[in-house]
């Protein structure tokens, strides 16, 4: 049985339940049958009203209550609609709607009984009802707090989830960068040196400079899939640029290396694509000199125009 069936089941079981418990004394005393049918009538609309719960609640409430002052077997309807509406609510500001049924379903039975004449039968009858209309309040709220605590789970769930594949994620960027980028980076500097070399033919340096250029080209991407790797799901996420270029030889002075930097153009003069992939070039040059000459001066020299190489050091 689906958790939707079982749900189903439990809102019309005490429904008909307390309809029935009004109908059958009817039915097995002998009246007359314009008053039976005067009984059974409303009872029956107030069932009938009960699908509009979910979508005219307050249209539904009013005419349950009024056929609950014809007919007390209509108790089933009010009941069904106390439920939906604390379970819908649950403790919080749309409490006061299920709580004022059950005073005006409380004050319509009231008033039917008093109409009657009251007797100790009354009495009991009214505990029955007020005790039938309590009970649906509460087992509402139960159940929208259960569905809360089980939403509640799913998120943390989800939220563990998505920490769990971000990790991986930056740990496949971390292994990638470490062994790919570098294997690039080292083919795209040496057929660089051979692209300038004047005692090889210049068929050797053109192919040189291609293998070059494509090597750049790879890099690029690459980078582009590792920043795509790294970063969170906000896709809006800020990237550094050369205008954080003072946090990052911060970090490096902090660490233990003086560093030397010779910046022309002005950082603002740079595009802001070309601007992270130099940003990330200094990082990457710094974090490799920390490695490899811990505690040496290190000289970044960046400068270039459109059309000229930039050349660094």
């Amino acid at each position: 049985m689906t958790s939707a069936t079982s749900l189903r089941l439990l809102f019309w079981l005490p429904v008909l339940t307390a309809t029935l418990y009004y109908l059958t004394p009817l039915a097995l005393a002998p009246s007359d049958p314009g008053i039976w049918l005067l009984l059974l009538l409303p009872a029956l609309l107030a069932l009938a009203v009960l699908p509009l719960r979910h979508t005219r609640p307050v249209v539904a409430s009013v005419i349950t209550l009024a056929c609950l002052a014809v007919s007390p077997a209509a108790i089933g309807g009010v009941i069904g609609m106390v439920g939906s509406l604390a379970r819908r609510t649950g403790v919080g500001r749309g409490l006061p709607g299920p709580v004022g049924l059950v005073a005006a379903g409380t004050a319509v039975k009231a008033v039917q009984l008093a109409a009657g004449g009251w007797t100790s039968t009354s009495s009991v009858e009214m505990g029955i009802s007020v005790s039938m209309l309590v009970i649906a309040l509460f087992v509402g709220l139960l159940l929208n707090a259960v569905a809360d605590s089980r939403d509640s789970r799913a998120e943390a769930d989800e939220y563990r989830a998505t920490q769990i594949r971000m990790a991986e994620r930056a740990r496949i960027a971390r292994e990638m960068h470490d062994v790919v980028a570098h294997r690039v980076s080292l083919v795209a500097m040496m057929s660089g040196a051979l692209a300038y070399r004047e005692d090889l033919p210049a068929d050797v340096r053109d192919a040189a400079g291609v293998i070059r250029d494509n090597s750049r080209r790879a890099l690029d991407e690459l980078r582009v899939v590792l920043a795509d790797l790294r970063s969170t799901d906000d896709p809006e996420a800020p990237q550094p640029t050369l205008a954080n270029l003072d946090d990052l030889l911060a970090e490096a002075e902090a660490a233990g290396s003086a560093v030397d930097l010779q910046l022309d153009p002005a950082p603002e003069d740079v595009p802001e694509r070309l601007s992270r992939h130099l940003y990330r070039m200094v990082q990457e040059g710094l974090t490799n000199a920390r490695r490899h000459a811990p505690g040496q001066e290190v000289t970044v020299r960046l400068a270039g125009s459109p059309g000229r190489a930039s050349p660094s050091g």
